[in-house]
């Protein structure tokens, strides 16, 4: 269910020469980290595709290389017109030059949503911003199907990242507990690939937050997931809890260092795995994550769930480490854990386990997700993301409608 994400920023400037610039942070009076407007996260879900939300000034453009040969679709919302060419790599190189270039595909306007079919080679997709004002762009390039989709984890994501008017402005904070609420009013999905040993049409309710640790000198990071495998054909929930280690390349879950009701897998995942649960129609699920120090000073990670008002406590995992700092939930939007994933939390939707991808045909549910406070009172999570990064389980045909006076990126 893990998966690596990737923070990128390239600017490139029209017609006066190229010039490639790397974004690097800046560290403002303020302790804050200020990122430029053409901060970009990018993230990938699918063999030969991409999502990319973007921010673009006047007089710049940004390009990504794709493969062929085979259809390419193309989804793009922007925030005002822009010119969106796909050339091919010898093309690519005039263009960067200033030379005269021929376009594959040429298409204009603030919403796209087509296919292409590419010949064999290297290829590049050029979103062009030659308009006076900045240009906010969703762009999603999907290969190895025959129409466009946006495919990712969908629904409350925090990644410590706030959109200014001059950019995204990184945030963080440490919490106690992260809880996700969910009303499940319709769901019904088709599996595009599947995970052999769940149900056909079910999907995925993730809780997924990071927890951070000081241990003889060093930090560590461990993802926590509170997952519910939801099967609506027949109206059965799975409860699932994993744990992974984050705190380097590489790095093992260690079953010496480990106490739980679950087990660890090839020393990689934690796992533990509750029993098939039937529900009634429209239910009510909250997922909860808490952490503490035990009586011995050892990190503790408590796994809750709630059907319909009733609650239980899936699962009470020890670390047997004595933190000198934490044991905390962590949002992050200036750093990487060591293993290059993001520190952010996310309650989202999508396919059931395996990495697997579901295309929603009648989905209605309702998302909130809190942390604890300083005062121990539940607070909404600062800024919502539409989509999530992290996990591999992703869905498609799916989008994200604010319910109050709210704003979602």
């Amino acid at each position: 269910m893990l998966i690596a994400a990737l923070l990128l920023a390239i600017l490139v400037t029209l017609h006066n020469g190229t010039l490639y610039q790397y974004i690097n942070p800046q560290v403002n009076s303020y302790g804050l980290v200020t990122y430029p407007m053409n901060y970009a996260v990018i993230y990938n879900h699918v063999i030969g595709s991409g999502t990319y939300i973007m921010y673009l000034p006047p007089g710049s453009y940004y390009s990504i290389m794709v493969l062929g040969p085979g259809p390419l679709g193309l989804y793009m919302n922007s925030s005002t017109t822009v010119t969106m060419q796909i050339l091919s790599q010898v093309n690519y190189m005039r263009f960067r030059l200033n030379e005269p270039y021929e376009v594959s595909y040429t298409f204009v306007g603030s919403s796209i949503n087509t296919t292409v079919t590419l010949g064999p080679g290297n290829y590049y997709v050029i979103i062009i911003n030659n308009g006076s004002g900045m240009a906010s762009i969703m762009l999603a390039l999907i290969q190895n199907y025959t129409t466009a989709f946006v495919n990712a984890p969908i629904g409350i994501v925090d990644y410590g990242l706030a959109p200014t008017i001059g950019g995204f402005i990184p945030y963080s904070y440490v919490t106690r507990e992260f809880i996700g609420s969910a009303k499940i009013y319709e769901a019904n999905v088709s599996p595009i690939t599947n995970c052999p040993s769940l149900p056909l049409g079910s999907l995925s309710l993730q809780l997924n937050v990071v927890l951070e640790l000081g241990v003889n000198g060093y930090t560590q990071y461990y993802w926590l997931q509170n997952v519910v495998i939801i099967d609506p054909d027949n109206e059965q929930l799975l409860p699932l809890i994993n744990v992974w280690n984050m705190s380097s390349p590489g790095a093992i879950i260690n079953p010496l260092y480990i106490l739980g009701h679950g087990f660890v897998v090839n020393n990689q995942t934690y796992i533990y795995i509750g029993n098939w649960t039937p529900y009634t129609t429209q239910p009510s699920i909250n997922l909860s994550i808490y952490v503490n120090k035990t009586i011995n000073d050892y990190s503790e990670v408590l796994f809750g769930y709630s059907l319909n008002g009733k609650r239980t406590l899936m699962d009470n995992i020890t670390l047997l480490l004595k933190p000198s700092w934490g044991p905390y939930l962590v949002v992050n939007g200036s750093a990487y854990t060591p293993s290059g994933h993001l520190i952010d939390s996310e309650f989202v939707i999508g396919g059931p386990g395996c990495g697997a991808v579901v295309l929603a045909r009648r989905l209605n549910i309702s998302l909130s997700l809190y942390y604890l406070g300083p005062a121990n009172n539940l607070l909404p999570v600062p800024t919502v993301w539409s989509f999530g990064s992290n996990t591999g389980e992703t869905i498609i045909n799916t989008r994200v409608i604010p319910t109050g006076p709210a704003t979602v990126y």
